[in-house]
């Protein structure tokens, strides 16, 4: 083996990196869960990028059981993009999405915007995670539904919803940032 001499220092750095940010957030989420099926009850719903299952139209006035949340996704997001260093923003629009047994969501983004988010408020065992498509390559990150969890990414970033294999619903709430 022959020994290698440099003339120069090797350095690597990455050039492009995605981010993902999580946090646990502990809310009631028994409160936020009635609202999300009483909302399901009465909202005839919309198709955008669900198969199966059940995304409300946005939601037009913040209700209470949401404040809460919607506060802690503001803060949240402004450490966001503190880390990003771009101005800050505010969330835009929200929807509940309910998934039932095999219900999922097909691959999509939310380019209309600058960073988009999910926050689990129910998550039942085999309830189908969040998968995020590389942009180059043909590879998937497979980030977990946790109950409790918020995950806000950029809006660019192609995801999809596996099949939830549970007898019981995913409840979620999305959401988009914009400036």
């Amino acid at each position: 083996m022959r020994n290698k001499s440099y003339r120069y220092t090797f350095s690597s750095e990455p050039l492009f990196t995605i981010p993902l940010f999580s946090a646990d957030l502990s809310l009631d989420n028994e409160s936020i869960l009635d609202y999300c099926t009483n909302l399901w009850d009465r909202d005839p719903g919309r198709d955008v990028s669900n198969s199966g299952g059940w995304q409300s139209n946005d939601i037009p006035v913040l209700p209470e059981e949401l404040e809460r949340l919607f506060v802690d996704i503001h803060t949240f997001a402004e450490e966001c993009c503190e880390e990003l260093e771009i101005s800050p923003v505010k969330v835009y629009n929200m929807w509940v999405n309910i998934n039932q047994h095999k219900d999922f969501n097909w691959p999509h983004d939310h380019s209309d915007s600058a960073l988009a988010g999910v926050y689990y408020v129910k998550t039942p065992n085999n309830c189908g995670d969040i998968a995020f498509e590389h942009p180059v390559e043909d590879k998937m990150t497979i980030m977990p539904s946790v109950e409790g969890r918020l995950y806000i990414f950029p809006a660019w970033l192609r995801h999809r919803v596996n099949p939830n294999m549970s007898r019981e619903e995913r409840v979620s709430i999305s959401f988009n940032l914009d400036h």
